[in-house]
This record gives structure tokens, sequence and C-alpha cells, in this order.
């Protein structure tokens, strides 16, 4: 039997860790907030640390500086922001999947613009940082690798695809298009009809049978900003 210093040995490194877990996630949500705020150039460790009460060297040892402290930062704001991933293997169709995958896309982009600028600002940098850029490309690359492995898992996608490639343009297509939207150039009310556009449209390209309808069905679907639908204006 343990004695009650063994066991307050004993609990004393699962406390430990608790308290730094709970000091790491401070520290994220202080750096979503700042970023949101003023965006990632003008994200400062020092500011940071005073938001999340702790002091800077803190920041360095636990995150290695500003690039790996943002990065995490926007990585969890993925994974919370886009909690419908696997969304294709839960009883919904392709179609439907990339559907719901961009209305959340859309609305959050409306709900936290300057987080949405801060995404892009790095993302269409020439000279970006590689691991920043990474948390924003993969993060929503492996949802649309769901979709189009659903395609796959129904026979339904053609032989020739290169899904990995494929999911990598519709990333890149669907972030130009947002920041055509930060930049005034796209109205609001058009935002999630020409993300949509944009991403199903390489999938109606790469998809046979009864995927392929699905998604052309749910391109004739969509209303355009003046109030009819895609079909009625081809």
């Amino acid at each position: 039997m343990a004695t009650a210093a063994e066991s307050s040995q004993q609990k004393a490194p699962d406390s430990e860790e608790s308290g730094v877990q709970k000091r790491r996630q401070r520290i994220l949500a202080a750096a979503r907030a700042l970023i949101e705020q003023h965006g990632v150039d003008k994200l400062r460790v020092r500011d940071l640390a005073d938001a999340a009460g702790v002091v800077t060297a803190t920041l360095y040892n636990q995150f290695g500086g500003k690039d790996g402290i943002v990065a995490l930062a926007l990585k969890e704001d993925y994974l919370e922001r886009f909690s419908i991933a696997g969304m294709a293997s839960q009883g919904h169709s392709p179609a439907a999947a990339l559907r719901q995958l961009i209305a959340k896309s859309a609305s959050d982009a409306r709900a936290k613009p300057e987080n949405t600028a801060a995404v892009l600002d790095f993302y269409f940098r020439a000279d970006s940082d590689d691991a920043l850029r990474s948390v924003a490309h993969e993060g929503v690359k492996q949802f649309f690798l769901a979709i189009l492995g659903d395609v796959a898992r129904r026979d339904d996608l053609v032989p020739w695809a290169h899904v990995d490639r494929v999911a990598d343009d519709m990333v890149s297509a669907t972030y130009a298009v947002l920041l055509k939207w930060l930049q005034g150039n796209l109205p609001a009310q058009e935002l999630e009809y020409r993300l949509l556009m944009t991403a199903a449209l390489p999938c109606v390209a790469v998809s046979r049978g009864n995927s392929r309808e699905e998604f052309e069905q749910l391109l004739s679907d969509l209303p355009t900003v003046a109030g009819t639908s895609s079909a009625d204006a081809t």
C-alpha cells in the first residue's frame, strides 16, 4: 500500500502536466485572439506574453518562437472550425458533404475576416514560411481528400484522376476566391456560391456514375445572385 508521501509524489507529475497543458491552451487562445485583431504580421511575442500572462521566455521555450506559436494556433483553429472532417464517411453523399463543408467555410470566413485575411496573407506570399503555409493548406486539403476518397470508395472515380493533386488545386482555388472577396472584388452574397462552384467543378471532372450526377445536380440547383439557377444561366 502506498504511503501518503508516495501518493503525493505520484500525483505531482500529473498535476504539473495538467498545468502545462492549461498554460499552453491559454497561450494559443491568446494568439488566436491577437491574430484575429491585428493579423499575423503585427503579432508581437511580447504582446502575446502579456495577453497570456507569461514571460516571453516561456513562449520561446515551449513553442520555439513566433512561427511555432502561429502554426499551432492556426492548426488548432482549423481543427475546431472544420469539425465536420470525415463527413463523407458519415452517411452523406460526397456532394452533400462538399456543400456543408463550403457552407461552413463561407460562414466562418464572414464571421472571422481578420483571421481569414491573416491566413491568406502568408499563404499567397512568395516568401511565406513553409510551416505556416502547410498548416493552412494541409488542414483544408484533408477535407477535400475525404470527399474524393468517398467518391473512390463508390468506384466512381475516373481512372486517370490523381486525387492528391486535385485536392491540392482545390485548396488553392478556393483560397483565391476568398482572397478576391477580402479584396472587395467579390460581393459578400456571392461568396458561398463562388466557393462551391470552384470546389464542385473539379469533383465533376474526376467523377463518374452516381457521384458525378450528384455533383452536377448540386451545381444545377445552385441559385445565382440574380435569383436564377445555374442551369437557367447556361
